[in-house]
């Protein structure tokens, strides 16, 4: 009996098949494990994999850097899970940027090899850090990117684009916008804000005006003046294209203000005229466009022509006397025109709501915008009169009696401040040297500025300040060059 309970008690201490399934698994594993790595020592591991990860990383982000400062570009850098802008200088050479997700404990890191210190917890570990590593360093390379684009990109949007830029831009955008009759809008621009005014025939035109305004780099804001007059149900006159090219063409041709550009009519499809060829200024191209538009039988124009994406001072403003012969053989009159009586306007015109527009086409000027009486509105129309090559003026200012304008009071301290504040935002005027004085509302600036496009942004600028009520202008011209845009 003794020796029967003696075997039976090694029969039960004796490991059974199937007894303690995960420490025999746990053995098994851990025995292939260390034959693997004895066996096969180029196996990575999971931590490798983030060592080999962060290498690749750090390099690309090295040659991102140094790519996009070759270019004279600035970019982030990442300091303690922290971002800041560094100076080119900073960014220059292939050295690495650190990376804010460490390694974490229970892994050590050798050349391209990991190696298993740590225990089962700290194997699974690995896996968040490799899937916090990469959540990271995509945010990271988000915030790199948006980050770089803005800074390649500023130096474009720091280009301050001139109210007669922007709208001889708005101008060629209306005429080429297909379905729209643009011959009854009027355009204007005072300090980034486009004012249309003028007629279309449908909701449609009006929405189509409306959004190739604001498509103009430059335009800050879109003031809608336009009114719906449907046109009459009158029988149209159809020209063939091949009647219309000849027509066309003959125009350009005999158009003695395109001396100096070569602009060609390419095809005529539908009525649709295409233009191409090289314009030598901006005003050439207006031009162009607006003469082939002016055709009978025309429904439409685009164009592939080719022009300066600057104007230059020249086109804005011309000294010494009025020449009959020089304006009606310029392509800039209009503009002269215009820039000659907002001059005029802002000097001599005093009233607390100075919100007026101004429109050449032809010698032919058109006023609109809004004033605070009607003695004003006549003022205005009075001053233009005196602009040398005026052949006409059409006064549409509304008159918005003073009860119903906001109220603006200020001292002429803050008034000072407020226009210097102004004045500040616009980069073209970074050189300039002005002096403002402000007493009684009434602004005087003096001092020098580079162009004439300058001085009438310097002018707007102040005159358009809200309690401004009048302004003295004493400004001079360095020297006539191109202007920035």
């Amino acid at each position: 009996m003794k020796a029967l309970a003696i075997a039976r008690l090694a029969r039960r201490s004796r490991p059974r098949p199937g007894r303690h399934p995960r420490l025999r698994r746990n053995a098994s594993l851990d025995t292939r494990r260390h034959r693997s790595l004895v066996e096969r020592p180029a196996r990575h591991s999971r931590s490798s994999g983030i060592g080999a990860f962060r290498s690749v990383w750090s390099g690309c982000l090295a040659s991102f850097a140094a790519r996009l400062t070759a270019g004279g570009a600035r970019l982030p850098q990442v300091n303690g899970g922290f971002y800041k802008v560094l100076p080119a200088k900073a960014l220059q050479g292939p050295k690495p940027l650190p990376h804010p997700c460490p390694l974490r404990a229970g892994t050590a890191l050798a050349g391209t090899q990991t190696e298993r210190i740590g225990s089962r917890r700290a194997r699974s570990s690995e896996g968040d850090s490799m899937g916090s590593c990469l959540g990271r360093s995509l945010r990271e390379l988000s915030i790199i990117v948006l980050m770089a684009t803005l800074s390649l990109s500023a130096p474009a949007h720091a280009t301050e684009r001139s109210d007669a830029w922007v709208t001889t831009k708005v101008k060629i955008a209306l005429l080429t916008t297909r379905d729209l009759s643009s011959t009854g809008v009027h355009v204007d621009t005072v300090d980034g804000r486009v004012t249309l005014y003028g007629t279309v025939r449908s909701l449609i035109e009006k929405s189509k005006a409306e959004q190739s305004a604001r498509s103009v780099d430059g335009a800050r804001e879109v003031r809608d003046l336009l009114q719906v007059v449907p046109s009459r149900s009158l029988p149209s006159v159809r020209v063939s294209d091949q009647e219309l090219k000849h027509r066309v063409s003959e125009t350009l041709s005999r158009d003695e203000a395109l001396a100096n550009s070569t602009v060609t009519l390419k095809s005529v499809n539908g009525g649709v005229v295409l233009l191409s060829g090289t314009a030598a200024s901006l005003s050439d191209h207006l031009h162009a466009l607006e003469k082939a538009r002016e055709v009978e039988g025309v429904r439409g124009v685009a164009s592939e022509v080719s022009s300066p994406d600057t104007m230059a001072d020249a086109e804005i403003w011309r000294d010494g006397p009025y020449d009959h012969v020089m304006y009606e053989h310029s392509t800039a009159q209009d503009m002269w025109i215009t820039t000659a009586a907002k001059l005029r306007l802002l000097a001599n015109l005093q009233s607390w709501a100075f919100d007026i527009n101004v429109d050449s086409r032809d010698g032919l000027v058109t006023l609109f915008g809004l004033v605070d009486s009607e003695r004003t509105k006549r003022a205005a129309a009075a001053e233009v009169s005196k602009v040398s090559g005026v052949k006409g003026i059409k006064n549409a200012i509304q008159v918005v009696p003073g009860s119903q304008q906001p109220l603006v009071t200020k001292n002429d301290a803050h008034l000072k401040e407020a226009i210097e504040d102004r004045l500040r935002k616009h980069q073209e005027l970074t050189d300039a040297e002005i002096d403002i004085d402000v007493r009684n509302g009434v602004a005087r600036l003096s001092g020098i500025v580079r162009t004439q496009g300058d001085r009438l942004v310097a002018l707007i600028v102040t005159r358009t300040t809200a309690g401004v009520y009048g302004l003295v202008d004493n400004l001079e011209v360095e020297e006539q060059g191109v202007s920035e845009g």
